[in-house]
């Protein structure tokens, strides 16, 4: 399976976080024309405002549907992965808005370190865990876009949410975002691909 290069300029960093502050990463949310079988979220919205790791980016909006694109179990009993938001963002990622879902009885065991494992790429290397690991596979190309990172190796310059201080010693969802590189145009269906789990056929909006 081929890989796309994580890395990102400073340059480029700062022109997909000023995008998506300015365009509010999507404004009003519609129903999306899909294919058959593609899932796109629908329904009403609610404002989000997620900060990156990355020191040096402002936090992202993004408007965020009531009910999710699709929902999965993952690896981890008790905990369920849900997708919400997969859209382009000039001029060059794709937002990704997913949760999750904890039940009491997983939360009763303390989850924080298998999740950090299952969804970091540096879990073992970093000061600050986040959900660097997360992708979008584009299984037509047989390409795989990871979140952007100005240090590979470092997960604190991710752009990307971090898990610190989540509370997943506690029932309910949490809300992570992670700024993604997009496909090419012509690209219009994705999967969702975490540690935890992969939500396949998503219609990549634009």
């Amino acid at each position: 399976m081929a890989r796309n290069h994580r890395q990102v300029c400073a340059w480029v960093l700062t022109a997909l976080s000023t995008a998506c502050m300015i365009a509010g990463c999507g404004g009003a949310h519609k129903a999306g024309t899909t294919k058959a079988g593609q899932r796109a979220s629908t329904g009403p919205t609610h404002s989000m405002s997620f900060r990156l790791a990355d020191a040096s980016t402002g936090p992202i909006a993004a408007e965020v549907p009531s009910q999710p694109i699709s929902s999965t179990p993952t690896s981890i009993a008790g905990v369920t992965l849900q997708l919400y938001v997969v859209r382009r963002v000039p001029p060059g990622a794709v937002l990704v808005v997913f949760a999750l879902q904890t039940s009491a009885a997983a939360a009763s065991v303390g989850l924080e370190g298998s999740i950090a494992q299952a969804v970091s790429t540096n879990d073992d290397n970093s000061t600050e865990n986040t959900v660097s690991g997360v992708s979008l596979f584009d299984p037509a190309g047989l390409k795989e876009y990871e979140t952007y990172m100005v240090n590979p190796s470092n997960d604190s310059t991710c752009l990307c949410t971090t898990l610190s201080g989540a509370p997943f010693d506690q029932a309910g969802t949490n809300y992570e975002a992670a700024l993604v590189a997009a496909p090419p145009s012509g690209v219009t269906s994705v999967s969702f691909v975490t540690g935890l789990g992969t939500i396949a056929n998503v219609a990549l909006g634009g």
